[in-house]
C-alpha cells in the first residue's frame, strides 16, 4: 500500500460492507475483506468481511494502513443489561 493514490474495495455484491470515520480516534474504519475460501484468493467476487475491521490513520499527514482493529463502542447506561452468553448467566430484568 506504499505510496498509494486509492484504495478501492472489491467484493461480491450480496456483501454489505461497513465504512465509517471515526473521528475521536482519527481514523476511517472499514470491514476487513477476505475469499470464503482459501482456494478463491484474488477472486475478488467472492470476498466478503470476515468480522474483522481494518483502517487508516492519518500519521505525519499521510494516511497509515492499519490491519486488526478492535472496535468498541462507547459506555452506555443500558450497558447493565447487557447478558454476556459466555458466562451463562441470566438477564436481570429491570423494567
Amino acid at each position: 500500500l506504499k505510496d498509494k493514490n486509492r484504495f478501492i474495495f472489491e467484493y461480491t455484491k450480496s456483501n454489505a460492507m461497513f465504512l465509517k470515520t471515526d473521528k475521536k480516534a482519527g481514523m476511517i474504519v472499514f470491514d476487513h475483506l477476505a475469499p470464503f475460501d482459501s482456494e478463491m484468493v484474488g477472486r475478488f467476487e467472492f470476498y466478503g468481511s470476515d468480522g474483522t475491521f481494518d483502517g487508516f490513520k492519518v500519521i505525519g499527514g499521510k494516511l497509515k494502513y492499519q490491519e486488526g482493529l478492535e472496535l468498541n463502542n462507547d459506555p452506555n447506561a443500558m450497558d447493565g443489561l447487557y447478558a454476556d452468553p459466555k458466562k451463562n448467566i441470566k438477564p436481570i430484568r429491570k423494567f
